[in-house]
């Protein structure tokens, strides 16, 4: 298969999110040349839904993991996404339960392996460490127990719409200003919440969300 084609033989754009720095134009120009594609750079507030027939390499040392999973969120899931220079066992890795990402590229990785990524990723692959493969299959198969034995139905009407806004990224004062309450009323509806369908943090309410409401 030639570079920068999919399994269609489609060409794949690549898009860099990131902000705007001397090594993201060094790796837009080598991407462009080592995989003779298409490479741009874009902002994160640029980045909307059109890109599903791009893959989009999302810059982890330019944007917070709260970012991204925000941004995340608004994106189709028919979109590609892989991180870029993410810490190691760090939250970033936590991102990788949204089924736009399709790979995860580290801090310090060589140039050769980035290339060997991007093309995996380009014909329908993943690139995920084994370690983190392993633990989203065992989310996977944890949330379909949930599913036999949790349901929506344990929630309030009110923390279900807390839970859908989470669910989009708002921060709990977004959360406040769009129902009217106050932002400790937020906090003590997603404490219920989260014991209630058993999660630990923001990211798997989120994902319990899509999957339930």
């Amino acid at each position: 298969m030639l570079d920068g084609l999919d399994r269609d033989n489609k060409a794949v754009p690549v898009i860099i999110v990131a902000k705007n720095k001397i090594q993201t134009s060094m790796l837009r120009n080598y991407l462009a040349s080592e995989l003779n594609v298409t490479c741009t750079v874009s902002s994160l507030a640029a980045i909307d839904c059109s890109h599903d027939r791009s893959l989009l390499l999302l810059d982890c040392s330019s944007y917070s993991s709260h970012e991204l999973n925000k941004q995340l969120a608004l994106l189709d899931v028919n979109c590609s996404v892989a991180l870029l220079d993410a810490p190691h066992e760090s939250e970033f890795e936590a991102l990788s339960h949204w089924p736009q990402v399709k790979g995860i590229f580290y801090e310090g990785d060589k140039s050769d392996l980035l290339t060997s990524g991007i093309r995996e990723i380009m014909e329908e692959g993943l690139w995920l460490p084994r370690k983190l493969t392993n633990s989203l299959l065992m989310h996977y198969r944890k949330s379909q127990k949930l599913k036999q034995c949790v349901s929506c139905d344990v929630l309030t009407e009110k923390e279900k719409r807390v839970l859908e806004r989470l669910a989009v990224g708002m921060s709990n004062d977004e959360i406040a200003k769009c129902l009217n309450i106050s932002c400790h009323t937020v906090k003590s509806h997603l404490y219920k919440v989260f014991k209630k369908i058993d999660v630990c943090n923001r990211l798997q309410a989120s994902n319990w969300a899509k999957e339930h409401l």
